[in-house]
């Protein structure tokens, strides 16, 4: 089971449930976006909601992960910003019945790359200990535990989806929310979503106080049908 922050807003783009012993079990950080002042969800407010089977479901269709799948990431500072990618390498999706009944994928950290400039320095920083330490941690992972369609989206929503998962970097584990524009058809399922993390829950202390505490990512991802 995993806690669901009730009646989240609709502007909200990320839940963190942090999973670390040493945070009050009696709290739940809202990190649903970077310049939140009341990122503060009391336990009482929570409900208990079900888990996505994480085993193969008998006649589900699998999907796996496309070349050009990818996890973007930005990184904001005073005056700028820096933006660059990571692939996703491995992973699949379980579809039955038009519903997804499983969902994980898998991202090499080791193949981070910045694009806005070309700075082989800046790359070797993002990789070092005090950064996402890909020597240690080489590989991000994201299993989903649940993924709800939105049956009455405002007249301006795009996404299709609340999608609620244990995204682990650098070795630590949260649960997250967010929302997502997935499309599926018999051959192909897209997935679009962006989220905030919190470095500091993860560990991530290189620059700190000259970049940003939320790092923003988007998720770029296409699964083909398995043959």
């Amino acid at each position: 089971m995993v806690l669901k922050p009730k009646a989240p807003d609709a502007n909200q783009m990320a839940t963190v449930i942090t999973q670390d012993e040493a945070v009050d079990t009696n709290e739940i950080e809202d990190a649903t976006t970077p310049d939140s002042d009341d990122n503060v969800i009391e336990a009482d407010d929570v409900e208990v909601i079900e888990e996505l089977p994480q085993e193969p479901i008998e006649w589900a269709v699998i999907y796996t992960i496309a070349d050009n799948s990818e996890l973007q990431r930005k990184g904001r500072k005073p005056g700028g910003e820096h933006y660059g990618i990571a692939l996703i390498t491995d992973g699949n999706l379980q579809v039955k019945d038009d519903n997804i009944v499983g969902w994980e994928f898998e991202v090499d950290m080791t193949t981070i790359k910045v694009q806005d400039i070309e700075s082989e320095d800046l790359e070797n920083h993002l990789m070092a200990e005090d950064f996402f330490d890909v020597t240690n941690y080489a590989t991000a992972t994201f299993v989903v535990k649940k993924a709800t369609p939105i049956e009455e989206p405002a007249a301006d929503e795009t996404a299709t989806h609340m999608i609620q998962g244990d995204l682990t970097i650098k070795g630590k584990t949260q649960t997250i929310e967010f929302k997502s524009v997935l499309a599926m058809n018999e051959e192909t399922v897209t997935a679009t979503s962006t989220f905030f993390i919190d470095r500091n829950l993860r560990g991530i202390d290189g620059s700190k106080g000259v970049i940003d505490d939320f790092i923003e990512f988007t998720l770029d991802l296409t699964r083909n049908k398995a043959v």
